[in-house]
């Protein structure tokens, strides 16, 4: 950003977050850089982290609401009052409904937000079910807009999830996941943070064959670790016995004793680790 002196961001909430972040590691302060402002979207975002992306880059960050059927961004943008995101309603016509009745729901309640377009040609969209959570209100905005506003999404009416800006749908992991004949159709999705990036792990129970190989592999590696240690040991014995003959009984005996005794915790965390694994898979 400093070096093509860009004054404005578009990305993802959670990448501008990384990436101030990254110029505080590198001693930058908001004033090192020429940005002034920053749109974001794509993925669920708070008013409290828009603070932290304002503060922490320097700049006005307003929100923006958009969806691929619809044509990407442009379906909603802030003002700089923040008052809640104004519809394009030149291009489109929103609507609140009961996710579960479908019926038109009383401005200011949450629901589901459907969309139809007004100015598309070859793929027009009628009452578009986007699958978001918002509110609706027709009230003047203090910027002298008098569009409907929506507010920020607040969840999904199915179980779409958002990672980094991407949709990810559970039914698509667990089509790539039947896909392997070695995995069983048990598996949990966790979601979780790293910083302020989203991250995404699937956990899977694999076949008895499977998990029988994986636990051998495992013991022919703490059998080949044991083996490396005893090999170090007799080397250790055969250079000290030349040096002084009789203390070499006793570190023999302690040597051995030490890398025979470990092949026990080993085992132990090995059985630890299929309990943890029994005790996710039933709950």
């Amino acid at each position: 950003m400093r070096d093509f002196g860009a004054t404005a961001l578009s990305c993802t909430p959670s990448c501008a977050m990384h990436l101030a972040d990254a110029a505080r590691e590198r001693g930058l302060r908001p004033e090192d850089l020429p940005i002034r402002v920053g749109f974001h979207g794509a993925e669920p975002w708070t008013n409290e982290l828009r603070l932290q992306i304002e503060a922490g880059l320097g700049i006005d960050a307003p929100d923006i609401y958009g969806l691929c059927g619809m044509g990407g961004p442009g379906v909603a943008f802030d003002c700089l009052c923040k008052a809640g995101m104004h519809v394009s309603e030149d291009h489109h016509v929103a609507e609140i409904i009961d996710p579960e009745t479908l019926r038109p729901l009383p401005e200011g309640e949450v629901g589901e937000l459907v969309l139809t377009t007004l100015s598309r040609e070859a793929q027009p969209l009628i009452r578009y079910r986007t699958g978001d959570l918002c509110s609706l209100t027709s009230e003047p905005c203090a910027c002298g807009r008098t569009s409907a506003r929506m507010s920020k999404p607040i969840g999904r009416s199915d179980d779409r999830l958002i990672i980094r800006g991407v949709n990810v749908f559970p039914s698509q992991i667990e089509e790539v996941l039947m896909s392997f004949p070695e995995i069983e159709p048990h598996h949990q999705i966790v979601v979780d943070c790293t910083g302020y990036l989203d991250v995404i792990e699937v956990w899977v129970e694999v076949d008895e064959d499977i998990f029988a190989e994986t636990m051998g592999d495992l013991g022919s590696v703490s059998s080949a670790g044991c083996r490396r240690r005893s090999a170090t040991c007799l080397a250790s014995r055969s250079r000290s016995s030349s040096r002084s003959p009789r203390r070499s009984g006793v570190r023999r005996a302690r040597r051995c004793a030490s890398s025979t005794g470990a092949r026990r915790p080993e085992r132990a965390r090995l059985r630890e680790r299929q309990a943890r694994r029994a005790a996710i898979i039933e709950t």
